[in-house]
């Protein structure tokens, strides 16, 4: 068994308020867990209004599967982007579970 792990930043400049930026990423976490059947979830900055750092997780048997989910879901935040931007995106696949 292997777990995929990823993490992305995002800037939403256009935001002023904690109940704005909850309303865009509750939005953005509910379609992307629908999507690609991940667990999805803010976890860290939660009381910066325009910053935003969520974290994606998966499990699989095979590694590409993994490279492949978050590959595809860097491309659905970058091409679905319009109340934030991408600043980052880093992943690991961990073994021996």
């Amino acid at each position: 068994m292997l777990v995929g792990i990823c993490t992305i930043k995002l800037s939403l400049p256009e935001n002023h308020s904690l109940k704005g930026k909850r309303q865009i990423l509750s939005s953005l976490i509910n379609r992307t867990r629908n999507k690609f059947q991940v667990a999805i979830a803010e976890v860290d900055q939660q009381d910066i209004w325009q910053l935003a750092t969520l974290g994606i997780s998966a499990v699989s048997n095979e590694g590409r599967r993994l490279e492949s989910l978050f590959s595809q879901i860097i491309q659905y935040f970058q091409e679905n982007s319009g109340e934030y931007y991408l600043l980052d995106h880093k992943h690991e696949i961990l073994t021996g579970f």
